[in-house]
C-alpha cells in the first residue's frame, strides 16, 4: 500500500487490559515522526504488569522500519502478538525474519488463548 492510500494521521490508543493481555491499537501511517507514540504506549503497558502485549494493526495504512523497531523493542520485554495484520504488516515481518517474535493471530481471542499459556519475558 502506498503512503497516499494509507489511513492518515497516526493514532495510538492507550494500552487497555483485555483478558490476559494488554491491547494497543494502531491506526494510520507510522514513520519516524509518529512511532514515538507507540513507544510511549509500550512503556505504559510494561510498567503496569507482566502481561503479553497485543497490537491491533487492522487499520495501519503505512509503516516503515521505525514501527518495526518499536514492536521489536516491546518483544524484547514481553511476548507480542499482532492482530488484524494485512499484507503490509505480514510482508514486513516476513522480509525481516521477525515473524517468530511478532506472531500474527486471527483475532484477539486467538491471541489471548495463545499468549496466556506461553512463557513470560522480562
Amino acid at each position: 500500500m502506498s503512503r497516499s492510500e494509507g489511513a492518515g494521521e497516526a493514532v495510538v490508543t492507550r494500552p487497555r487490559a483485555a483478558g490476559s493481555v494488554w491491547v494497543i491499537a494502531l491506526r494510520g501511517e507510522f514513520d519516524f515522526e509518529s512511532s514515538p507514540g507507540v513507544d510511549e504506549a509500550v512503556t505504559q503497558a510494561l510498567r503496569t504488569d507482566s502481561s503479553p502485549i497485543v497490537f491491533d494493526v487492522t487499520e495501519v495504512g503505512f509503516c516503515d522500519s521505525q514501527l518495526l523497531g518499536s514492536l521489536l523493542r516491546a518483544a524484547r520485554e514481553r511476548q507480542v502478538g499482532l492482530i488484524g495484520a494485512g499484507s503490509l504488516m505480514r510482508r514486513l515481518t516476513e522480509v525481516t525474519g521477525t515473524g517468530h517474535l511478532l506472531v500474527h493471530y486471527a483475532d484477539l481471542d486467538s491471541a489471548c488463548a495463545a499468549l496466556a499459556d506461553g512463557p513470560q519475558r522480562g
